[in-house]
């Protein structure tokens, strides 16, 4: 549906939604909220030619339209997890000392993202905060056993299958190549 409404000089495109399901929950006819995007992608102006020719033709499409809108905000996640990895005050009192703890916090989140990225991927998602990280990879019942120079983690069979520990095992013991490129 395209309007043009008071002083607006060009038509938009309006896309009107409704949710039947959020995840795999069936919403009642009252929950159901409605959403009116206005667009002025998919037409024919000069901007649907300039998606096209920089190769996101489909960004002009209801349904991809649909998508970028859920997108809006993406960077939130980024800010929310480093805060729930870290404090967000700072502890000193000397602008160098706080200095060097935030970049070594910088540090330490991107090492944090990198081992999710690497090697937690099998058992918790790469989006998972910090918080969800420990509670499923740190937080669970085991006992170390030491015997015949070897130590040795003892968990529950259902523990080693829900963390797939092999898995994290296999992915830890070969860490990827780093390759610096110039």
């Amino acid at each position: 549906m395209a309007i043009a409404l008071g002083n607006w000089k060009q038509l938009r495109r309006f896309l009107y939604t409704r949710p039947v399901y959020e995840d795999e929950q069936r919403l009642l006819e009252f929950a159901r909220p409605d959403t009116v995007l206005v667009t002025n992608l998919g037409r024919g102006e000069r901007i649907d030619a300039l998606l096209k020719a920089a190769g996101h033709g489909d960004w002009v499409e209801p349904q991809r339209i649909l998508e970028l809108y859920h997108q809006r905000g993406a960077d939130e996640p980024v800010f929310r997890a480093l805060k729930d990895f870290a404090s967000e005050t700072l502890p000193f009192q000397s602008f160098s000392a706080n200095s060097a703890f935030y970049h070594t916090m910088l540090l330490a989140f991107f090492l944090f993202e990198s081992f999710k990225e690497d090697v937690a991927a099998p058992v918790v998602p790469v989006t998972a905060y910090a918080t969800r990280v420990r509670r499923t990879l740190v937080d669970f019942a085991g006992k170390l056993v030491r015997t015949g120079g070897r130590v040795i983690l003892k968990v529950t069979r259902a523990t080693f299958q829900q963390l797939r520990l092999d898995a994290l095992w296999a992915h830890s013991s070969s860490p990827p190549r780093f390759v610096w490129v110039t």
